[in-house]
């Protein structure tokens, strides 16, 4: 009877995350029910345990630097400490230049896509549909795999990842909707629909017994919390390598990088390589620390939307910031098919993504499109489309009309900066 109602609520999780599209108000009320059917699914299971239930929160991290040293990872002048709300990360030991090398890991200790499909998992790599065209995916089942595996060979560096994550991936529905009115609002209800669909697709593979001996667990272990984790690790560390190719078709690998990935971000400029030839990947300090302090990295130039959905945090102030806005011609709108075959001309679609960076600059599609859009029937008959492009575009209207925009589209910068801050200070660490 357990497995059948089990195999019933797979089923409706299934269906109801077949299609993430519909207004924001639909997903929102999706994201509710998916919330209480994962919930109830996790807690129908008959073992009552998980495959992350027994990890707890590391606090002495000897075995991890001397399974890293005899890795080959050279780690220069730092060590391992807390930082109050940003949790772990990397203390100087003394002064550090700007330019200097400070860490270098292998590639043979980075967890990859590249280790999964030479592993245990190749052959589920290559012939599942979802793990073939998914490498985050890949990599997530991967990790998970791994920590099941009492002695694989990156037990050491799994017990040094958190227990829990700032993303909105795990927020509670009453922190969920405090993004309300901020671009983050809606990227997040659809990645916790879309994470919640690939579990299920999961789930439903390990019915076979073959996938279960490659993974080296079974569904019934295998819970919504378990994948929500691995997502999680992956999607706040993951980053790409090249492993093979040639320099005209080079080809990546998705990876976790131990030791690497507990420097914390702050502004400045990449100073992180791979070096092919070496096969390893450098950091070198980005400006000079004093000892004592923590050594920061630059994540890249990247929107306080993209550093919370994907990494748990945001910046008061961030410089590479930007609004993104999504734009179309209207269905009912008597011109819309020749604003579309103008737009299409221009290359720019009739119905989009676009930004306004974070001092007002336009993009130069956005720019176009809203002098498309601006125009009015019966008037690019009487006086040509470039004189009512001109007359119904001017500076003055489009200033009119990019105020109105960001006012309906302004991001929640207190309210994310307050859920993140909230997040980080009950967390373990983040990265």
């Amino acid at each position: 009877m357990a497995a059948l109602e089990r195999s019933f609520q797979l089923d409706q999780l299934l269906r109801k995350t077949m299609d993430v599209k519909g207004t924001v108000s639909q997903k929102w009320d999706l994201y509710l029910e998916l919330s209480e059917l994962t919930t109830s699914f996790d807690l129908s299971r008959e073992s009552g345990t998980s495959l992350t239930s027994a990890r707890t929160e590391l606090k002495d991290f000897t075995e991890f630097k001397d399974w890293a040293s005899s890795g080959g990872v050279i780690a220069k002048n730092v060590d391992i400490a807390s930082f109050g709300e940003h949790g772990n990360g990397l203390r100087a030991e003394s002064d550090i230049n700007t330019n200097d090398v400070i860490i270098q890991v292998p590639t043979s200790c980075m967890l990859s896509t590249e280790t999964a499909s030479q592993g245990r998992l190749k052959k589920l790599a290559k012939s599942d549909t979802m793990l073939s065209q998914m490498p985050n995916v890949l990599l997530a089942v991967h990790l998970l795999s791994e920590l099941q595996d009492g002695k694989s060979m990156w037990q050491s560096y799994i017990k040094t990842l958190p227990i829990t994550f700032s993303v909105p991936l795990f927020y509670s529905k009453e922190e969920m909707k405090m993004l309300k009115g901020s671009p983050a609002y809606e990227e997040s209800l659809t990645l916790f629909i879309s994470v919640v669909r690939q579990y299920v697709y999961l789930q439903k593979a390990l019915k076979d017994s073959d996938v279960q001996k490659q993974l080296g667990f079974s569904a019934e272990q295998f819970a919504f919390k378990d994948y929500k984790w691995a997502v999680a690790a992956v999607m706040t560390r993951q980053n790409r390598i090249p492993v093979g190719g040639t320099d005209g078709n080079p080809q990546y690998a998705l990876c976790l990088i131990p030791y690497w990935d507990m420097l914390n971000h702050e502004n400045g400029v990449v100073t992180s390589m791979h070096d092919c030839s070496l096969s390893h990947t450098e950091y070198k300090a980005m400006r000079s620390f004093k000892k004592g302090d923590q050594i920061l990295m630059f994540y890249g130039a990247r929107s306080n939307c993209d550093l919370l959905v994907h990494s748990g945090f945001v910046l008061e102030e961030n410089p590479h910031d930007f609004l993104t806005i999504k734009l179309g011609v209207g269905k009912a709108d008597p011109l819309s098919t020749l604003k579309t075959k103008l737009l299409e001309a221009l290359s720019i679609p009739s119905s989009g993504e676009f930004t306004i960076g974070k001092s007002g600059e336009l993009d130069p599609q956005l720019n176009a499109f809203i002098r498309i859009n601006s125009l009015k029937k019966g008037l690019h008959q009487q006086k040509g489309w470039l004189t009512c492009m001109r007359q119904f575009a001017t500076v003055s209207q489009m200033s009119w009309s990019i105020s109105c925009l960001i006012q309906m589209n302004v991001p929640n910068l207190e309210g994310m900066m307050e859920l993140s801050t909230r997040r980080m200070k009950s967390m373990h660490a983040f990265f």
